[in-house]
């Protein structure tokens, strides 16, 4: 999808011309479920809140997964976005939309179901997908792309990937309910249990070994009834890649908790059509939000609610997070609410 804005902005009234591209949620795989948000099969990039907001007089209220769009399959269809943008300007502004998929949702395959259709909202309001509308000072837009379509039959998802679909809150538990059936998401699949020891650098094995003695003696277990083990070590240098240090929790500005996992919406290998995108930094139930918002002048369009933050800091005690970074839009400009 894209969108066009075209107008005069400043006290200068300089014109200006600026499109915007969002995707969709990204059809299920072969082998994975669909990304959310991945552009294809053109590899158009988006760019940050802040240049957007840096060079229009336009204020992005949220940028965020919708959950519930994506198909349901034993691989699922990728989960839409939702994008909202509201005019500062008291000059008219011509914004022009060209989407598809909202009339006929994007279909399911070899028993998936289909992902949700698209919506364009003006004031709330139903929008025609192809149209040219006047915004005036406060109108607001919203467009939910469409959500990717499933694949296989639903009931071949396995339990352990529905629990986790709920516990990112990507698939709402109701909604799960009603596609896979009742069960007891707590107890779906097997057993994780966990130990952890010291490095050791001279022979790296000998920690792996060690700890997987302790869980067998622990749990009076044989090595025959483990169905997997994984180990991690703080042995490369590269901590970012390797993902290591402590678990961190994310707090930014409220509608954009997603920007992090949605990122560019590029890919970084054009002919690859089963990529599969990085893990982000911190996942998203350990990602809250704060109502705040600052304008890209540094102005307070929102005051900081300090009982959200209390609220959002007891949130994400309650993940175990360790650590807590808080990335909110146009700080630079004003570091206030940091």
């Amino acid at each position: 999808w894209n969108v066009y804005f075209s107008g005069q902005r400043g006290p200068n009234a300089e014109n200006f011309v600026k499109m915007y591209f969002m995707n969709g949620g990204h059809g299920a795989r072969s082998v994975s479920d669909g990304p959310g948000c991945l552009s294809f099969p053109s590899n158009v990039s988006n760019e940050p809140v802040e240049v957007f907001e840096s060079q229009t007089p336009m204020l992005v209220t949220e940028k965020a997964f919708v959950p519930d769009t994506g198909g349901a399959g034993r691989n699922r269809g990728g989960n839409a976005q939702r994008i909202g943008f509201r005019s500062l300007s008291e000059a008219p502004i011509t914004m022009t939309i060209r989407h598809e998929r909202v009339k006929f949702p994007p279909r399911g395959l070899l028993g998936g179901l289909p992902g949700s259709a698209g919506i364009d909202l003006l004031n709330g309001e139903i929008l025609e997908p192809k149209s040219r509308t006047i915004l005036k000072q406060d109108d607001e837009v919203v467009f939910q792309t469409p959500g990717g379509g499933g694949l296989y039959p639903p009931e071949d998802r396995p339990p352990e990937r529905i629990r986790r679909d709920i516990e990112t809150g990507l698939v709402t538990r109701e909604e799960a309910s009603r596609t896979y059936g009742k069960f007891d998401w707590n107890n779906a699949g097997g057993a994780l249990r966990r130990e952890k020891l010291r490095s050791t650098p001279a022979d790296p094995s000998r920690a792996v070994v060690d700890g997987i003695g302790r869980i067998l003696a622990r749990e009076g277990l044989r090595p025959s009834d483990l169905s997997s083990v994984i180990h991690g070590t703080t042995l490369v240098a590269n901590a970012l890649i390797e993902r290591r240090g402590v678990r961190t929790g994310l707090v930014t500005t409220a509608g954009f908790r997603d920007v992090l996992e949605i990122g560019r919406e590029w890919r970084y290998n054009l002919y690859d059509l089963n990529i599969t995108m990085p893990t982000p930094l911190v996942p998203r139930d350990r990602r809250t939000e704060v109502v705040e918002r600052v304008s890209a002048d540094g102005a307070v369009v929102t005051a900081l609610d300090e009982a959200g933050v209390a609220a959002a800091a007891t949130a994400l005690r309650e993940t175990g997070a360790e650590a807590v970074a808080v990335s909110l839009l146009h700080s630079y400009r004003n570091p206030a609410h940091e």
